[in-house]
C-alpha cells in the first residue's frame, strides 16, 4: 500500500494544473469576451471531456482497437501506456520490442505492440503502436473507493503531438486533433 500511495502521489503531482487562470493568462486578452472552449474550438481544438475520481486524478474515455476505455491523464508519462495486464481485452498481440523505462519507482519493463486504432473525443489519432507495462499497482489504487476500471495512462506523447491543454476546473482536455 505505501508504495501503491507514493507512485499515486508522483502521478498526481505530475498532473498538469493549467486551469483557473483563464481571465489572468495571455490567451484571455486574445480571446476577448468568449469563453475557453469557444476560443479554442475556433483555433482547431476538439474537446475532450474529462471526469475527476476521489483521488484527484482525470481520466478520458478512449478507445483502443475499438474497445472502451478509461485513461488517467498524466503530462508526467513520456507516453501513453496500457496496463500490461489488459492486453487481451483490448486484441492487442505480442509485443514487437521489449525493453525498460522510467517510472516513478524507477526501472520498468516495456513493451511495444501494434494496435489497429485508438480515439479520443470521438476522433481517430494516427497511433499504430502503443507501450504496455505492469500498471496494477497504480490501477488497484485508483480503483480503491472509484468504481471507475482505468486501463492506462494519457501521457506527452500525445499532450505534445495534439498541443494538448488541461483545463481542470471545467474538467476538459483540449487537443488539436487531425
Amino acid at each position: 500500500m505505501r508504495k501503491t500511495l507514493s507512485h499515486l502521489a508522483l502521478l498526481g503531482a505530475a498532473t498538469l494544473l493549467a486551469a483557473g487562470l483563464f481571465n489572468q493568462s495571455p490567451i484571455a486578452a486574445k480571446a476577448g469576451t468568449q469563453s475557453l472552449g469557444s476560443w479554442l474550438g475556433a483555433q482547431g481544438y476538439a474537446a475532450v471531456p474529462l471526469r475527476r475520481l476521489a483521488s484527484g486524478h482525470q481520466i478520458a474515455a478512449v478507445e483502443v482497437n475499438g474497445r472502451p476505455a478509461n485513461f488517467i491523464v498524466d503530462s508526467g508519462a513520456g507516453g501513453t501506456v496500457v496496463d500490461r495486464g489488459q492486453l487481451n481485452r483490448f486484441g492487442i498481440p505480442g509485443s514487437i520490442r521489449e525493453g525498460t523505462g522510467i517510472g516513478a519507482g524507477g526501472s520498468i519493463r516495456v513493451s511495444l505492440h501494434p494496435v489497429k486504432s485508438f480515439r479520443i473525443g470521438g476522433r481517430a489519432l494516427p497511433m499504430s503502436q502503443i507501450v504496455s507495462t505492469d500498471l496494477g499497482y497504480i490501477i488497484a489504487g485508483l480503483n480503491i473507493g472509484n468504481g471507475t476500471q482505468v486501463s492506462g495512462v494519457l501521457g506527452q506523447d500525445v499532450l505534445t503531438r495534439y498541443s494538448g491543454l488541461i483545463d481542470v476546473k471545467g474538467q476538459v482536455l483540449y487537443l488539436k486533433l487531425p
